[in-house]
């Protein structure tokens, strides 16, 4: 009984950490065009906040971006990012660049880059942006 406890713990803490990829072969090739509404192939395993709407990635040369929205409040998707980067291997460091905008500084063995979060245009959404590029 407790080996299936944790089984299902365990399982429970991965489905909530998905990412944008995990080197996925699935998506439109990485080419440098912008992907509407999906993720590029290949685009590293960087957490997304659940429930947020995929608006275009892109990726070229190694280097991959994504721009993605939620209707949570801002506090809460900030909130989200820095134990889901922790728990996906990212060494992450957050930055208050003015009262609607953060950023965290990420990094892997692999990569490096940033997850920008900011109050979106319409003044009640959620704005994420994620860019990596080889270390």
């Amino acid at each position: 009984m407790k080996k299936l406890l944790l089984v299902l713990v365990s399982s429970l803490i991965l489905t909530a950490c998905s990412g944008f990829g995990v080197r996925s072969e699935k998506g439109p090739k990485a080419d440098g065009e912008f992907a509407k509404g999906q993720i590029v192939m290949g685009f590293p395993n960087i957490p997304a906040y659940p429930e947020s709407k995929i608006i275009e990635s892109y990726g070229q040369n190694g280097k991959f971006g994504v721009s993605s929205i939620s209707e949570e409040e801002l506090a809460k998707v900030v909130n989200f990012y820095a134990p889901a980067l922790s728990r996906l291997g990212w060494q992450n460091s957050l930055t208050k660049n003015s009262e609607t905008n953060f950023e965290y500084e990420i990094s892997n063995d692999e990569f490096k880059g940033s997850v920008i979060i900011n109050t979106a245009a319409d003044g009640e959404s959620t704005a994420i942006s994620v860019f990596v590029e080889p270390r």
